[in-house]
């Protein structure tokens, strides 16, 4: 209804009230927010369900006990496979079918993406979209993708995803760094609204369990509103994500399925190490799919969780 934020407004003025406005993507913006009430919203995302969420909804309740029972850990490591399968939309969970994953993908693309912004090449929207989704948790640079997807200019390219960030389909990721530069003109990781989403669409030979968990692990990040960057050292190292506090970087987080190869292994720890030392991070942390424990070296203690744990901590 045109004209609806002016009665809001009223509302505000002469009544006793608290007023909550919902909506999709399709009808209102956080920007178009901002300027129909200026000064008088906080407004609250509302992301797919975490797998605590999912637990309730299943009527499913975890307490710090049932970490420590053999059954208990079967029947959470059950569920977080179908967490894992199904992803965070709530009717694709009531109704356990994720086949309507794919609707929702067309439907955000063509009525938030391509209706909303005009947009006259479908066809270079879409593939955009389906590379991405291929490819979470991947760093991109913009002329990477300006030539994966055929677009004759980087400026469109960074229209595109500045679109599909803002009807919160992927999300960008920066790399931290003390230079604002260096920040500004070193590549984004990229990764998804949900995991199960991108996975419906992705191409199965690209498909890698390793990203699908960082996508986890990165959603859960922004759902307890951390500020995250991921990094890399002045020798190579990389860390997925260091988290900033203020001015300081405490954590650096490592997410992979496995430890067992001593390559990988070495890697990721390698990775955490250069973290504490370059950045003065303090707290140290791989992500597996079922490993757990703690590693001694030179002095520092790494954590080693597995993701189904770590999801259901706050």
């Amino acid at each position: 209804m045109k004209g609806w934020e002016k009665w809001v407004n009223r509302l505000y003025e002469f009544e006793d009230i608290k007023i909550f406005v919902t909506g999709s993507n399709a009808t209102l913006l956080s920007s178009e927010i901002s300027t129909a009430l200026t000064g008088r919203n906080r407004q609250l995302i509302v992301y797919p369900f975490s797998f605590n969420e999912f637990l309730s909804l299943r009527k499913y309740s975890v307490t710090g006990k049932d970490f420590y029972s053999r059954e208990k850990r079967i029947e959470i490591k059950k569920l977080f496979k179908e967490y894992l399968k199904l992803g965070g939309f709530p009717e694709v969970l009531k109704i356990s079918d994720n086949t309507l994953l794919e609707q929702y993908l067309k439907d955000i693309i063509y009525r938030d993406v391509i209706a909303r912004y005009s947009i006259r090449n479908i066809k270079e929207i879409k593939e955009l979209t389906l590379f991405l989704a291929s490819n979470i948790g991947t760093i991109q640079s913009y002329k990477n993708l300006r030539d994966m997807v055929g677009v004759k200019s980087l400026n469109t390219i960074k229209n595109y995803l500045e679109m599909l960030d803002n009807v919160f389909l992927f999300f960008k990721v920066d790399l931290f760094s003390y230079s604002v530069k260096r920040q500004i003109y070193n590549p984004s990781k990229i990764y998804s609204v949900d995991s199960a989403l991108s996975n419906s669409v992705a191409f199965k030979f690209s498909e890698n369990i390793g990203h699908v968990y960082e996508n986890m692990v990165f959603l859960e990040l922004k759902r307890r509103n951390k500020e995250i960057f991921y990094w890399k050292s002045k020798k190579g190292q990389e860390v997925d994500f260091v988290l900033k506090r203020g001015l300081k970087i405490e954590d650096a987080v490592q997410v992979c399925f496995s430890l067992t190869d001593k390559r990988t292994r070495n890697r990721e720890i390698e990775g955490l190490l250069a973290a504490k030392n370059e950045l003065n991070a303090s707290n140290l942390v791989i992500i597996t799919e079922d490993e757990k424990g703690e590693v001694e070296i030179e002095g520092t203690t790494i954590k080693i969780i597995p993701l189904w744990k770590w999801l259901l901590r706050h």
